[in-house]
């Protein structure tokens, strides 16, 4: 029994050696382990935190290029649209129609009010 007594506590010492933990205290112990528990769930919690507003960030940015896309296409096309009206017979008919009124309408104004002294 003194024999077998004497390996167990060699082979206790030997554990505690490799095991520093198991010389703490019990209430240490579970003080120890909760806050690292808590530790570990704040970063958790926190790293998706970053995760999630990092996605909302680039849903918002992906949407915005896509609005700002959409108004430059829109305005492309308008432009390309207003400018072959322009360039068309028609459009060339209207631009010296224009033109014409506002002759007319110069001549208009000199003739019913001239300029004074």
């Amino acid at each position: 029994v003194s024999t077998a007594n004497e390996y167990a506590c060699k082979g206790l010492d030997k554990l505690e050696e490799k095991l520093p933990i198991l010389q703490q205290p019990t209430e240490k112990l579970v003080t120890s382990t909760v806050t690292g528990a808590k530790d570990v769930l704040t970063s958790t919690v926190a790293g998706a935190k970053d995760a999630v507003t990092s996605r909302v960030t680039g849903v918002m940015d992906m949407t915005m290029g896509a609005v700002q896309g959409s108004m430059e296409l829109t305005k492309s096309a308008v432009t390309s649209g207003v400018n072959t009206v322009m360039g068309s017979t028609v459009g060339q008919m209207v631009v010296s129609g224009v033109g014409s009124m506002l002759e007319k309408s110069e001549e208009l104004v000199d003739h019913y009010l001239p300029m004074t002294d």
